[in-house]
């Protein structure tokens, strides 16, 4: 695209290839570096490429885009293409990461490459468009076909087929051997806009979310926890018992009602007598008292919840595992459908979504067990995070629906250096929420959080707590209270 925009722009060309940098190069990863020589070989005819493959490349590269006519499919197929060959010529491993550091001034501003409305082609077959050595299928077979037919018990990541058991079997250390074959299985990728709050637009699925599978700790000890916290799930009790749903209410002197309430019936005629006016509540009505609530716990998993809270022993995320238990222990008495999620990004291009207890299973061992081991790692990007919730919460046919964000610092991430981008994203990410009829609520452990959770959430839907330690005590609390 930027050879063909080049080339009808006369000097635009000469003013990319100046933004190319020289010298300084050796500080990037060796990934950057073969793109900066294939980008300035492209444009700039005079240049004799570095890399022996790229100079290779770059005339297919011209010859593409040198035809009347050319689109979006072009350019996939080119990249897809020079990543194959850079995988087979070279060491080097691609990463967002990586690209996030390109010292090359100037971005495609995503509206082009990613049209999908031009790539029905891609949904047929889109293995066939990455390189062998990264293709790997999962077939699903019974146990007695994996201990019969598999020689060695665990695949490595450069398997071509990884077998997966339809049951679960675990070795003598109690792990599954299905958590142990090949590559951690990640979702098809899942595209959102995000709000650039300087253009006043969206950018059109500038971000990407997988759903990974969270990491197994052992069940005991969620169950310990319990335990620790038993004189906080003694208070919490008879607010529990209150929120509770009390069945067929009969509810007397109403204006209206199905049935005359015969007290109230017998009152207005003793003021008749009396030369009195009678009062017009003389029904009774029943009412069904059903609690019709859904909620979600998302929390931040980005590398700062590892932090020990001041003047403990215990890290943030230790604590928003305590809070998150209490939270599910009090959700399950009151009877309530909940889910519990974690997020954490790596650039735009890799947000990862853990879902812990989904709204269709029970809490039990299982969701325990992903619970008790979630990690803390990566970067903040909130808006992206509170969309893929929200949407799995609006499929929930609840009559009241709330999104609980737990987080311990404001949203960033690694390929943002304006502070206000992401955090006017997740604003707009809320009010997408809220138009929807779904409630937000955000606790946050960040002492200095006045100064942007209240633009994100605003007033009254979010509670800074600077005493970290109360948070498995004040985190039900909250609910209960939101919940009434």
């Amino acid at each position: 695209m930027d050879l063909t925009i080049a080339s009808s722009f006369p000097g635009l060309g000469s003013l990319w290839v100046a933004l190319h940098p020289q010298k300084g190069l050796e500080s990037y990863a060796d990934f950057v570096q073969n793109l900066v020589d294939l980008s300035r070989a492209v444009l700039d005819r005079n240049y004799p490429a570095k890399q022996e493959f790229n100079a290779k490349f770059v005339p297919k590269i011209r010859a593409r885009f040198s035809q009347a006519e050319h689109s979006a499919q072009d350019s996939l197929e080119l990249g897809i293409e020079y990543c194959a060959l850079i995988c087979a010529q070279t060491d080097v491993r691609i990463s967002a990461a990586a690209l996030v550091d390109l010292p090359i001034l100037y971005r495609d501003d995503n509206r082009y490459l990613w049209e999908y409305a031009l790539m029905d082609w891609l949904s047929d077959d889109w293995s066939s468009y990455v390189p062998a050595s990264q293709r790997q299928a999962r077939k699903y077979v019974s146990t007695l076909e994996m201990a019969h037919e598999i020689d060695c018990e665990l695949a490595g990541d450069d398997a071509q087929e990884i077998w997966v058991l339809s049951e679960e079997l675990f070795n003598d250390e109690g792990k599954s051997y299905n958590e142990l074959e090949g590559r951690e299985p990640v979702s098809e990728p899942v595209h959102y806009d995000e709000w650039d709050y300087k253009m006043q637009l969206y950018r059109p699925s500038w971000t990407t979310v997988y759903q990974r599978r969270p990491k197994l700790g052992h069940a005991a000890i969620i169950d310990n926890i319990l335990t620790e916290h038993r004189p906080v799930a003694a208070r919490l009790r008879n607010a529990i018992d209150r929120l509770q749903p009390k069945g067929l209410q009969r509810f007397k002197k109403q204006v209206e009602g199905s049935d005359l309430d015969i007290d109230a019936c017998i009152g207005s005629a003793i003021d008749l007598r009396m030369g009195h006016l009678p009062s017009a509540r003389i029904y009774t009505e029943r009412k069904q008292n059903i609690r019709d609530v859904a909620v979600t716990l998302l929390m931040d998993l980005s590398q700062s919840t590892n932090d020990l809270v001041k003047g403990s022993d215990k890290t943030v995320l230790q604590l928003m595992q305590e809070a998150t238990v209490l939270l599910a222990w009090a959700i399950e008495q009151i009877g309530d459908r909940f889910a519990i999620a974690g997020f954490a990004s790596d650039s735009r291009h890799d947000v990862h979504y853990y879902t812990h207890k989904p709204f269709n299973q029970a809490w039990n061992e299982q969701g325990k067990g992903r619970l008790a081991g979630m990690q803390g790692n990566l970067s903040t990007r909130m808006g992206a995070a509170v969309r893929h919730a929200g949407k799995d919460l609006l499929q929930q046919g609840a009559s009241k629906r709330l999104l609980l964000v737990l987080t311990d610092g404001e949203p960033a991430d690694i390929d943002v250096e304006d502070p206000q981008h992401l955090i006017f994203d997740a604003k707009m990410a809320i009010e997408e929420l809220k138009s929807r009829a779904v409630q937000t609520y955000c606790i946050s452990l960040d002492a200095m959080a006045d100064r942007y959770v209240s633009r994100i959430f605003g007033n009254n839907r979010y509670l800074v707590i600077d005493n970290i330690e109360k948070l498995p005590e004040q985190l039900p609390q909250l609910f209960i209270s939101l919940t009434k």
